[in-house]
């Protein structure tokens, strides 16, 4: 949600990209289209219960991500997720990773 956490999820991405790839020049990187929102905004419509405004942004933010191209959707953010169900109606053949799925990979695979 905020450029803290995005240059964080940014940089992570990248060094198992490169971690992972065998590198013959100068390595492998991520095609990344990031978009962070206003994280004052953000937190003063969560803070009021204003949804619908939470839900907008998000959803905007959604749309710009994948009109830059994106092959999917991550929302890296247990709140945010509130929003999934409004950008699959919007996007409905989009695909979005979803922490929840992630999680419960993870705890089949233990």
């Amino acid at each position: 949600i905020s450029h803290v956490s995005g240059a964080d999820y940014y940089i992570q991405l990248n060094e198992k990209v490169q971690s992972q790839l065998p590198t013959k020049y100068a390595g492998y990187s991520s095609k990344i289209a990031l978009f962070s929102v206003n994280l004052e905004e953000y937190v003063e419509y969560l803070t009021f219960k204003r949804y619908d405004m939470v839900h907008a942004l998000l959803s905007d933010a959604a749309s710009r991500v994948i009109k830059a191209g994106a092959d999917f959707l991550v929302l890296a953010s247990n709140t945010a997720h509130m929003t999934i169900p409004t950008i699959k109606q919007q996007h409905p053949y989009f695909p979005i990773l979803h922490i929840a799925d992630c999680c419960a990979m993870k705890l089949k695979q233990s």
